[in-house]
């Protein structure tokens, strides 16, 4: 009992439940619905669109950004800090050098389209897994260097096969632990698994992303139409490895909650009506 009352007022923040709103978007007919607690960032999200026509020629390509792997048109971001409060204060003190926030958890909502010449086929429920896994290889681990981090993935293993003399008959098992750490710290996170999962009204292709010691993104993605499907990531950012441990059960509550609260219509469904954020 003591532990778990001195975790509790170890921090505060993150999301408020007793303040919910509900996000309503039209996304070519097809309504997605979002129900989120408040939040204590201190930011403001630019105004947003609630109608997304993915399918009119041309208007994907003037509306999304490419960030990193994927281009894609943003729909809605919501974050919650946690922050330090007595004792805790102090130990932020003495470790960062700062008593400001110990971490946050994020949900992104994005809209994206296949790239490549690819298409996904209405009938293979595995087809958004395979494109994705393509998307990641053929990013990350291709030979080619571009924007962002393109072919860094090849880049790592090339340079660190070299030095460690990764698969020759010489490399002994310091040379392979140390190339195996270099990996762990220099590797961008591709899909550790995939799953589909039934819930809010569609079938979802679902997968973690993160790097070793670290609580992974969690990564809803659910088909449009051949060429666009929709992606939600819930994401937890720590400062410190000790702040993971205090946190991680509250974030694992919280993700699992905003979950449970996405809701998507497809046109031949009755449910969710389209409304104003507010």
């Amino acid at each position: 009992m003591i532990p778990s009352l001195f975790k509790r007022r170890s921090y505060s923040g993150g999301p408020h439940f007793d303040e919910l709103s509900s996000f309503c978007f039209d996304l070519e007919g097809i309504a997605l619905e979002l129900t989120l607690p408040a939040s204590n960032a201190k930011w403001q999200d630019p105004p947003r669109p609630l109608n997304f026509p993915f399918n009119t020629p041309g208007w994907f390509e003037a509306n999304s950004k490419r960030p990193n792997l994927r281009a894609w048109v943003h729909i809605y971001t919501e974050i919650w800090y946690y922050f330090p409060v007595r004792l805790q204060r102090l130990v932020n003190l003495a470790a960062m050098g700062t008593n400001t926030e110990m971490g946050n958890l994020s949900i992104g909502v994005h809209l994206n389209k296949l790239e490549g010449g690819r298409k996904l086929d209405p009938a293979n429920p595995r087809a958004l897994s395979d494109y994705i896994n393509w998307e990641y290889d053929d990013f990350y681990e291709s030979p080619e260097q571009g924007l962002y981090c393109k072919g860094n993935n090849y880049e790592v293993r090339t340079k660190y096969g070299k030095q460690y003399r990764q698969g020759l008959p010489e490399q002994d098992e310091r040379d392979r632990q140390q190339y195996e750490a270099a990996l762990s710290s220099e590797l961008m996170p591709t899909p550790s698994h995939f799953d589909l999962r039934n819930f809010g009204g569609g079938l979802w292709t679902c997968f973690s992303l993160g790097k070793d010691g670290r609580m992974p993104a969690q990564n809803y993605c659910l088909p449009l139409s051949e060429l666009f499907y929709l992606h939600i990531d819930i994401e937890p950012t720590f400062h410190l490895q000790h702040y993971k441990e205090m946190l991680e059960p509250d974030m694992l509550s919280a993700a699992d909650w905003l979950v449970q609260h996405i809701k998507i219509t497809f046109p031949n469904k009755s449910g969710a009506t389209l409304a104003l954020p507010h």
